[in-house]
């Protein structure tokens, strides 16, 4: 603790009577400061600070008695201190009030379960600190209450219940009550009593979850959002700890340290720790560490790391874990977490006694607080009794879940050190873990590679490059199923994220592992063809060679009945499901791996895979691959003076026909075509691909994509079907007087309003239909028919009576007013003039000249009678004014 220079002695005796706890003694000086001038400012400024920093540091009591006393005084320097020590203290208070409720809710679900289970002294004991932890007397009449209705709301407990309300109300002072505190009890008691002999079932508790989460949820929202994925700010970093400082007053503030469990809870929010499969199946949430961004993590690391070296935190904390460890039960497990999300290294002694202890139940707790508080001393506490551990000649479930724990944990300890220390560390570890278990490869992999791979021992890498690609061809694993989850590759992602990061640095060990196991087909094929296209190398072509020849010796009866049970799966991004892995897809994965060497020898390849497809020794590729496919044929064929390449009519089918396409239309405007119906494997790039392909065709002007953009109107991604809206509005002006392109057009529309099935795409094609002239034949009529046929839905209906035919009702009544206007004007050919008619053929004689039958429309008279008019003006009035028309 950094003291401040007495600038004043004031300032001096006032830290020290803080910290000694004097708050009165602190009043008295604070009051004897000057009110005004250069140094009455000066004064409040360094007092202000100087609480500041001591409340931080946990000075609390005699502080927010202090406070107290500085409410009494309207104005002066004990008002503005007080201002600068508001926010903290009002934090502190918020978060006491909080904890209270944690607290009674705790308190509650005991003495209940204690109830249930006849244990009367707990019964007692828990009652006791309900009431007797109330510091006001309304408070303690509220928690009196509580007890009755939490003893009485128990139905099948009734009668052990009565009786012990009974003896509180006939010897009140054996628990510290009075009588008149018993008599509150007992009618709350009778009052439950009697709703729950009524209901016949038991009062509903609150369950602790609720507020626990809750103080959580408010407590996350302090740190960075999780998208945040740069390094943390100072700003970022104080606003976290001034809240986290702010929790933990209320503990180390608190004399009999009450709250202590419910503040060990919310810490072990912030451990890094998954939830078993278990515990998920039974509906526990994970921990909110688990859901944070990295800039979040590092906040929380820098604030734990540094309240982690308080000493009167660190005391506090283990002596509390020392206390409840022992026991096993979920807050000593907590407890024993907490060191390590502390990173209190004084504990290291208390963990490392606790992980060796035999039959401990916080061995699996201590490892990972080790492995947190990290430092030479607690990694070989680790590797020791890891390597005794893995000494007994069976592990049971138990001791191999116990082994895993201690794996991750030296990995996580293994961060912060050295490169060289580093290194040594995973060499000792390779050899004292038996590689005969697959768990303790998978742990190894994804614990000890975390680090910069250009910092590891090369000879660590080729360990990890050769045992990464073996596991391709074993059986799934469930810890890395649980990272894999909802990724293209499932299990094996990441084995192959980690294989992608060592390839630079060992592309022969992982190639001559691949090409030793290629004799066995599986899914490892789509996972190594996806490494291969991720990155690119000349020694990948041999194997990829070989992998064409393995694909055509297989059937798809591989897959079939006899492999029923072993049928492996791949996840569809775009569909977000899992489908069954086919040779197609195997096939064009390899292919697009073939594709990225970009050399000649990769397109010799790719042309050998076109000619075994042509030849059907291979099935026949999908649209995009038997696009790459083509290319590199041609290229080939070209390069042998052979342009007529051979190109079969199913392959040119498959590929859009591109040799015909590109004689018209180019290769841009064919690849954007192309793109439309192209099928992706993720949907990222599907909506990107195709988005981009309708934006470029419209500015084309390329009306012939115009079928394929009506079927995507219906497409279940919501971007491209509006991008496919936009871009068909944008070409409409383009077939405007082409009555081929724009009857193609609308029998495409019509068509594919029929066979869609959801309102939005059916809303889609009534908008474009409703500005093709609907009111117009031939429109009209196919409209009209389709409102007409039996065969049309119910909804197509609505959707067409909703958008459509009020467009087609105007259009009759404008034709109807027309027509009208047309016939009174016959009528009067032989009475007397119209001066409405009169007044147009003076000023429009072009419009209105008699003998013609010439429709003269409401704006013509209207202008006739305005200009009418300014003549009248102009010649003063003179003369009949000029009549507007009827």
């Amino acid at each position: 603790m950094e003291s401040l220079e007495p600038v004043d002695p004031r300032i001096g005796n006032l830290e020290r009577a803080i910290i000694n706890g004097h708050s009165d003694v602190a009043f008295d000086i604070i009051s004897s400061f000057p009110s005004d001038g250069v140094d009455a400012l000066m004064l409040v400024e360094l007092a202000g600070n100087l609480l500041s920093r001591l409340y931080s540091e946990f000075h609390g009591s005699a502080i927010e008695m202090l406070w107290g006393r500085m409410a009494t005084v309207p104005s002066g320097p004990i008002t503005r201190i007080r201002t600068m020590i508001q926010s903290d203290v009002e934090a502190t208070m918020n978060w006491r009030r909080r904890l209270n409720s944690l607290v009674n809710e705790r308190l509650s679900n005991h003495l209940v379960d204690a109830m249930k289970a006849s244990n009367m002294n707990v019964v007692s004991a828990v009652m006791q600190e309900m009431v007797n932890s109330a510091t006001k007397e309304e408070d303690r009449k509220m928690r009196l209450r509580q007890v009755g209705a939490l003893l009485g709301g128990l139905l099948h407990e009734r009668e052990r219940s009565f009786a012990f309300v009974r003896s509180v109300g006939a010897t009140p002072e054996r628990w510290g009550f009075k009588p008149n505190d018993a008599m509150i009890l007992l009618n709350e008691y009778n009052a439950a009593a009697a709703q729950v002999a009524a209901r016949r079932q038991d009062m509903e508790i609150a369950s602790m979850n609720t507020e626990l989460t809750q103080t959580v949820i408010e407590l996350s929202k302090s740190l960075p959002n999780r998208m945040s994925l740069t390094e943390p700010s100072d700003e970022q970093v104080a606003t976290f700890d001034r809240q986290m400082r702010a929790l933990l007053r209320c503990v180390v503030c608190t004399p009999s340290h009450s709250c202590l469990p419910e503040m060990v809870m919310i810490l072990s929010e912030f451990a890094p720790r998954n939830v078993s499969s278990t515990a998920a199946a039974a509906g526990a949430e994970q921990r909110l560490y688990m859901t944070l961004g990295r800039t979040a993590r590092l906040t929380t690391a820098r604030v734990f790391g540094a309240l982690g070296k308080i000493p009167q935190l660190g005391k506090l904390f283990l002596d509390f874990a020392i206390e409840n460890a022992s026991e096993g039960t979920r807050i000593g497990k907590f407890a024993v977490e907490t060191l390590g999300v502390l990173h209190i290294a004084e504990a290291e002694a208390f963990l490392i006694r606790s992980l060796q202890a035999r039959g401990g139940r916080t061995r699996i707790e201590a490892a990972y607080a080790l492995g947190a508080i990290s430092g030479s001393k607690a990694l070989d506490a680790l590797v020791k009794f890891l390597r005794e551990l893995l000494k007994q000649p069976v592990l049971d479930v138990e001791h191999k879940r116990l082994a895993y724990t201690v794996i991750e944990s030296i990995g996580r300890g293994l961060r912060p050190l050295p490169p060289k220390e580093r290194n040594g560390m995973i060499q000792r570890l390779i050899h004292v873990i038996p590689m005969t278990e697959t768990d303790f490869k998978v742990a190894v992999l994804l614990n000890f590679f975390n680090a910069k791979i250009d910092e590891t021992d090369k000879n660590i890498c080729e360990w990890g490059a050769a045992t990464a690609t073996e596991l391709l061809w074993l059986p799934d694993n469930s810890r890395l199923a649980l990272r894999g989850a909802r990724t293209q590759l499932g299990w094996r992602q990441p084995l192959i994220d980690l294989l992608i990061r060592l390839m630079p640095v060992v592309p022969e060990v992982i190639v001559k592992t691949v090409e030793s196991n290629l004799g066995r087909y599986c899914g490892a094929y789509l996972a190594v063809a996806e490494l291969f296209g991720r990155v690119p190398t000349p020694e990948e072509l041999p194997v990829l060679r070989q992998m064409v020849i393995q694909l055509a010796m297989q059937s798809e009866e591989h897959h079939g009945a006899r492999d029923m049970y072993k049928q492996e799966t791949y996840y569809d991004a775009s569909s977000e499901s899992s489908l069954p892995l086919t040779k197609d897809t195997v096939l064009a994965s390899v292919v697009y791996a073939i594709s990225q060497q970009k050399d000649e020898a990769g397109d010799e390849l790719l042309s050998e895979v076109f000619r075994m497809a042509q030849s059907k020794r291979l099935p026949m590729p999908g649209r995009e691959s038997a696009a790459l496919l083509m290319e590199a044929h041609m290229k080939v064929a070209k390069r042998k003076g052979n342009s007529d390449a051979n190109i079969p009519e199913a392959m040119q089918s498959t590929a859009g026909k591109k040799k015909n396409d590109l004689s018209m239309i180019g290769n841009d405007v064919y690849q954007m075509i192309d793109d439309l119906s192209t099928s992706f494997m993720f949907k990222g790039k599907r909506r990107q691909k195709r988005v981009a392909a309708l934006v470029g065709l419209a500015q084309a002007g390329e009306v012939r994509a115009l079928p394929r953009m009506v079927e995507l109107l219906g497409d279940a991604d919501s971007v491209i079907a509006g991008a496919a809206q936009t871009a068909i509005l944008d070409l409409l002006p383009k077939i405007s007087g082409k009555a081929n392109e724009f009857e193609m057009l609308m029998d495409s529309l019509l068509r594919e309003l029929l066979l869609v099935k959801e309102n939005g795409p059916r809303e889609r094609i009534a908008f474009l239909l409703a500005r093709m002239k609907p009111a117009q034949d031939p429109l009209r009529t196919k409209i009209e028919s389709t409102m007409m046929g039996a065969k049309t839905p119910q909804a197509v209906k609505l959707v067409l009576a909703h958008s459509i035919l009020p467009i087609i009702k105007g259009a009759d009544e404008v034709a109807s007013e027309q027509s009208s206007a047309r016939n009174k004007a016959a009528e009067k050919t032989d009475a007397e003039p119209d001066p409405a008619l009169e007044t147009l053929k003076r000023f429009l004689p072009n419009r209105g000249l008699p003998g013609m039958d010439v429709e003269i429309s409401e704006l013509d008279k209207k202008r006739a009678y305005m200009m009418a008019r300014q003549e009248w003006i102009r010649n003063g009035k003179r003369g009949p004014e000029p009549q507007p028309p009827q």
